[in-house]
């Protein structure tokens, strides 16, 4: 009998007692971490086979902290961290030119193989070069080629020149202003440069700021002084037929976007709730992280809605009844608010004395005492405390009256045995 009973003590205390140690703790969201919150968002049941890895883009508050919770549809917080992802603003380019080509576009869409072909005519006049002053670049065909400054047809004027060579106004626009100093040109194969160039960019009012007076087209990088802009309009001579692949303006500063994502992995068949836009960190128990720096591409679900949370209460962190936006010492309890000085700040916060000591946790906030001796431990500090509070300390002669008592008491006992024999 005594051998069933401990066998029954095995089973019924013993055994539940190893269950329930290795039963793996969870915790739920409460309803005052909810309502840390401003926003959340839902994601409805997923039709997962196996657990994945999700991102869920979410309008972060730029103001706000990066606590978020992720509560799957029994409450259960959920391990997850928010990421940004940033991408490049794409500058979009329209072009136009004087000639009313049809392809012009194809000399700003960023595709080397489509160009646009100039309108050429041939002219009657024999070209020459008259001045020596060369400038060397390279050829079409990989060899080297000497230019020069200046550039007449046989017999002309300049007036003459001028309507002997084909010309052509290139207008190119983006979608947005950007800072540029250098543009690069990229010519069909076998094509001979234009002979010159004049850059300019175009002002809202139309008129026209000078960045590369005419000059002879002497490299197919050009630089000019650094400008923000969003119109550019250029000039070109040339003298045989002209085809442009792409015009790319080099731009300085790239601007870019950032989106914010909460990461999870996401358990078949569940739904989520996600908190987030809280004005405080909110604080949960540590758990367990899995490894959310993948290098492959993690897909983006986006929720179904997202809302303003109704159960969001305004932060009071320290927790003195007093919202943080209107709590004149938002670390430190003052449900009275008192700011002697009228600057701002609560008393409570501030240390008057200045010995490293705030006022509210200062034993003698009105005299420096950075030890805060407080020898009777009346809680003043001893520096400002003028009353001994200690009994004892207080009323000295006490011990002697005691000490009095005591030699009477022992004399008289002395005497009374004494007397007894």
């Amino acid at each position: 009998m005594q051998k069933i009973i401990i066998l029954l003590v095995i089973i019924f205390i013993v055994v539940p007692g190893i269950t329930f140690a290795d039963k793996v703790s969870v915790e739920k969201i409460s309803l005052e971490q909810k309502g840390e919150f401003r926003s959340i968002a839902t994601i409805q049941q997923n039709d997962f086979l196996v657990p994945k890895m999700i991102d869920v883009p979410l309008n972060i508050d730029i103001n706000a902290k990066e606590s978020v919770i992720v509560a799957d549809s029994t409450g259960t917080i959920v391990p997850s961290t928010i990421i940004h992802k940033s991408k490049k603003i794409k500058t979009n380019f329209t072009a136009s030119d004087s000639t009313g080509n049809k392809d012009a576009n194809n000399m700003v869409d960023g595709d080397v193989e489509t160009f646009a072909e100039m309108p050429f005519v041939e002219k009657d006049r024999e070209y020459k070069i008259v001045d020596t002053n060369t400038v060397v670049r390279g050829s079409v065909d990989g060899g080297v080629e000497s230019m020069y400054s200046e550039e007449h047809y046989k017999g002309g004027k300049k007036s003459d020149e001028e309507i002997s060579q084909n010309k052509v106004v290139i207008d190119i626009k983006s979608n947005r202003l950007f800072k540029s100093d250098s543009v690069k040109f990229i010519f069909d194969k076998n094509i001979q440069r234009p002979t010159r160039i004049r850059i300019v960019s175009v002002q809202k009012d139309g008129s026209e700021r000078i960045l590369l007076p005419e000059t002879f087209f002497s490299n197919d990088n050009i630089s000019f002084p650094e400008t923000n802009t969003n119109h550019y309009r250029i000039t070109l001579h040339y003298i045989k037929p002209l085809r442009i692949n792409e015009i790319a303006f080099q731009e300085k500063e790239v601007v870019s976007t950032t989106k914010s994502y909460v990461r999870f992995i996401a358990q078949p068949q569940m739904a989520y709730t996600i908190y987030y836009n809280a004005v405080d960190f909110v604080k949960i128990k540590p758990m367990e992280l899995p490894n959310f720096n993948v290098n492959e591409t993690v897909p983006v679900l986006h929720p179904s809605s997202e809302k303003d949370n109704p159960l969001y209460k305004k932060a009071d962190t320290d927790k003195d009844g007093i919202i943080d936006s209107v709590d004149n010492c938002v670390n430190v309890v003052n449900a009275d608010q008192i700011d002697k000085d009228n600057n701002g700040k609560g008393d409570a916060c501030e240390d008057f004395d200045h010995d490293g000591v705030i006022n509210a946790k200062d034993n003698c906030p009105m005299k420096a005492n950075r030890k805060q001796l407080d020898t009777d431990m009346d809680g003043l500090g001893d520096v400002c405390d003028d009353q001994e509070s200690r009994f004892m300390e207080k009323y000295p002669w006490i011990p002697y009256v005691v000490l009095a008592f005591v030699f009477v008491f022992v004399v008289g006992l002395i005497a009374k045995t004494l007397k007894q024999e």
